[in-house]
């Protein structure tokens, strides 16, 4: 079966708020040496992603846009993830619904919507990195309450007392301060790569989130730890990348 994780929008949920602005790094330079690993490949997709290619004029800015996102990734983060491809689509969808962004771990691909931001794709990256599902050490981090709400491409198996808990905690926006984003409560996959490239985007900003909520820090410390495997990024990195 093909692993594929992707960005959208839940189908109850709000919208995903719009990305902010990433944080600057006077201490990041771009490494060419990326495009020697990532190839910008413009094939047409096929199975359950849809796009268009955009015209071949487009390109050059849309390669420039995603080579300045990831010039704040460390590089051996990039490589790890072991992406080799990515090829941008106007109106990507799944299943017929819009995305922003999908990845293939298999296909060691991205697709990017043409209207992509830089948060877009650290959170693909993230899933080529950390492709696993049903991450109980991840879920065990939430409140005991805490029911997660799939969405329009990732169905969670909810019991009837749990569907009703999830819809409830939503409306009363109990467990906002827990997560990045409504899209975050969908899914735990999902959830690990918003958190991440909220981390990457956000940067000391982040931090503020994380002393409104011990769950958030202890996702933040979770990602942190899972990074460190590999020596994908090292901790300084972090203290770097967190820094006012």
């Amino acid at each position: 079966m093909t692993m594929f994780c992707l960005c959208g929008q839940s189908i109850e949920d709000p919208q995903v708020v719009e990305d902010p602005q990433v944080v600057e790094d006077p201490q990041v330079v771009e490494d060419p040496s990326d495009k020697a690993i990532i190839e910008v490949r413009q094939i047409r997709p096929n199975g359950r992603v849809t796009g268009i290619l955009p015209p071949k004029k487009m390109l050059p800015g849309l390669s420039r846009r995603f080579f300045h996102a990831i010039k704040f990734l460390p590089r051996n983060f990039v490589k790890e993830s072991g992406i080799r491809y990515v090829t941008f689509l106007l109106n990507p969808k799944v299943k017929g619904f819009p995305v922003s962004g999908v990845a293939f771990k298999r296909k060691q691909t991205i697709y990017l919507s043409t209207t992509f931001t830089a948060r877009v794709v650290y959170h693909e990256l993230f899933h080529l990195f950390d492709p696993t599902m049903e991450n109980k050490n991840w879920c065990s981090l939430n409140a005991h309450n805490f029911v997660y709400t799939g969405n329009k491409y990732h169905s969670e198996k909810l019991s009837k007392s749990e569907f009703y808990r999830a819809k409830k905690n939503l409306s009363r926006k109990t467990y906002d301060a827990d997560f990045v984003s409504r899209y975050a409560m969908s899914n735990e996959s999902e959830d690990r790569a918003e958190t991440f490239a909220s981390m990457i985007a956000e940067g000391p900003n982040f931090l503020k989130r994380t002393r409104k909520s011990r769950v958030m820090k202890r996702k933040m410390d979770y990602i942190i730890k899972l990074t460190a495997e590999n020596k994908s990024i090292s901790a300084a990195y972090w203290k770097r990348r967190f820094r006012k």
